[in-house]
């Protein structure tokens, strides 16, 4: 992929040592065309099991850690795509009575590592007023793909709160608006739970 690049920028590209044994093959010689060919139909790389998100505390009250499973025929370009579409049909002035001060991507390295990070800001209720200076407590929301045994997309979640014990079920809330959009999609998505219920 590098050497790609480079040939399209006009760079010269490093090339290791010709070994004495055998002769060097020349290197087929590729138009530009054929190379952003190449380039914008390269897979879309899916981390392995050991970057799994960390999981919740245990016994906590505010945080969820769940799994969103693609339609079987759909391929990790098809399921990047339908996230960030269910992501952005999120409302900014939030819903059901949460994340009414709106909501921020942090990070959207999905093409490139399979991970989004969001923030999340809440309303401003007696809580905050009491404990948080009257300023919105801002919650997490982290995905990173993965595959399943079977090879379907699959989609590591956590969503939890920075501050406190309790969330008044504020990740529930937004999980479950999230996964009602997901399945309509095609997806499967079972109801969050926190990990005091399971």
């Amino acid at each position: 992929m590098l050497t790609a690049l480079q040939s399209m920028s006009g760079s010269s590209a490093y090339m290791p040592p010709r070994s004495t044994s055998k002769p060097h093959k020349p290197h087929k010689v590729h138009s530009r065309r054929d190379l952003l060919h190449q380039l914008i139909l390269a897979p879309i790389a899916i981390p392995s099991k050991s970057h799994a998100l960390e999981q919740c505390k245990a016994k906590s009250h505010n945080c969820i850690r769940t799994t969103w499973i693609a339609p079987p025929s759909m391929s990790s370009n098809e399921a990047i795509s339908s996230i960030r579409n269910v992501i952005n049909s999120y409302p900014q002035e939030g819903q059901a009575g949460v994340d009414c001060n709106g909501w921020l991507i942090t990070n959207d390295s999905l093409d490139k590592e399979g991970k989004m990070a969001l923030e999340f800001k809440s309303c401003v209720g007696p809580a905050a007023i009491a404990i948080n200076l009257a300023q919105p407590f801002i919650d997490d929301l982290k995905l990173e793909l993965d595959r399943d045994s079977s090879g379907r997309v699959t989609v590591e979640v956590k969503s939890n709160s920075r501050m406190g014990s309790s969330d008044l079920f504020v990740n529930r809330k937004r999980l479950l608006f999230l996964g009602d959009k997901l399945r309509n999609a095609g997806w499967t998505v079972g109801p969050p739970k926190y990990v005091y219920e399971m």
